[in-house]
């Protein structure tokens, strides 16, 4: 009698357990908040992710895709879409814009494990090239994008025969390419989570009491979604990044 017992409250112990375990995973992920800050830094935590020994970019895609396969069902509502292909690609984005924070950043960096450790602070040619990495390793079809003089740059997704134009510095998704933007196609935009808009974040606010960051950063973001009306853009050159210089 006591050995029955003792193994219905075994089952019951088991049986809460379960519960309170799905519970909880239910409020830490599926229940965040898609417009919340804390969403962002909770999905995108790179101390999560990686663990600093990640050498190569398929390594930081298949932790990535982990990542993205726990948390799939909050950042399709962030991204509203359900496309797999373009949840992947701009999850990889999301990523690289809140792996680092906006500001100076040395150049001369030729490997992955150079771009992950070398700096907090990211520009659009860390960004781009990053990103650019991701992607390869990924096997998408995709190319760098120069403008205005090499003032600035991004990457552009193939999606099924269409370029999107993909912004990691200012966590932009743009459902057309510059080209067609151009030439006067409106396209469809998402403005993702810019960590230099959290105020509650200090590292972030570093750009409102920057001049220079925040004249540099928030005037591209307003200069990127006026693309063909107010912002206009001049094309230099397409995959003006040469991935081959890199070890990656």
């Amino acid at each position: 009698m006591q050995i029955k017992k003792f193994y219905l409250w075994l089952t019951i112990a088991v049986v809460f357990f379960a519960l309170a375990g799905g519970i909880y995973y239910y409020y830490r992920s599926v229940n965040l908040d898609p417009n919340s800050p804390k969403t962002y830094y909770k999905i995108f935590n790179k101390k999560e992710i990686l663990d600093g020994r990640e050498t190569t970019a398929q390594e930081v895609d298949a932790k990535l895709d982990a990542r993205l396969k726990k948390y799939h069902r909050i950042f399709e509502k962030i991204a509203q879409t359900s496309d797999e292909q373009r949840l992947r690609a701009l999850f990889y984005m999301n990523f690289v814009h809140m792996y680092g924070y906006y500001g100076s950043r040395n150049l001369k960096e030729k490997t992955l494990k150079e771009i992950l450790t070398g700096s907090e602070y990211f520009h659009c040619g860390t960004n781009t090239t990053f990103l650019a990495m991701l992607l390869d390793k990924a096997g998408f079809d995709f190319r760098t994008v120069s403008i205005n003089d090499f003032q600035h740059g991004y990457v552009e997704v193939n999606f099924n025969g269409q370029y999107n134009l993909l912004d990691p510095t200012v966590n932009l998704w743009f459902d057309k390419s510059t080209e067609e933007i151009i030439a006067g196609e409106h396209p469809v935009v998402k403005a993702f989570f810019m960590q230099a808009e959290d105020l509650n974040n200090q590292k972030a606010r570093e750009h409102l009491e920057n001049k220079d960051y925040k004249c540099n950063l928030f005037c591209l973001k307003n200069q990127m979604l006026s693309i063909g009306d107010k912002f206009k853009v001049k094309i230099d050159q397409y995959n003006y990044i040469d991935l081959s210089e890199y070890q990656y």
